[in-house]
Order: structure tokens, then sequence, then C-alpha cells
């Protein structure tokens, strides 16, 4: 699921085989089949969860982080 400013915007599957648990490892912003497409923006925080979290939950960590970013 894609969350921009703490806000669902697009969700989707993919059929990789692997899950977060057993990749070697984890690739932001691009991808192994498109080496020239990549991500050519800033990324401010990334977080790691321990469990699936809510819709409200993400949004709840995006506001309690957005003074950091001046949002």
């Amino acid at each position: 699921v894609l969350y921009i400013n703490g806000i669902r915007v697009k969700s989707g599957t993919c059929n990789i085989g692997n899950t977060l648990s057993t990749a070697t490892y984890i690739l932001i912003g691009s991808e192994t089949d498109y080496p020239g497409c990549t991500f050519g923006g800033n990324i401010g925080a990334l977080l790691g969860n321990t469990s699936v979290l809510t819709d409200a939950e993400i949004f709840n960590n995006f506001t309690a982080q957005r003074s950091i970013y001046g949002i």
C-alpha cells in the first residue's frame, strides 16, 4: 500500500514469492526488472513495523512526525 502524507493512494500485490523475512535485500525506489527506472526524489522517513497497521494508525504516525519535515 502506498501512502502519501498519511493518506492511502494506491494498493496492489507483488508476486515475487518472497516475504520481507526471507528476502536477501529490499529495493526502495527501484525495480530489478527496470534498472533504469529509479526514484528521483527524497525520502524523509522509512518506518518498518512488525504488524499490519490500519489506515488510522498510518495517519496517526504521519501526524506525529509531520512537524519534523515542516508539513
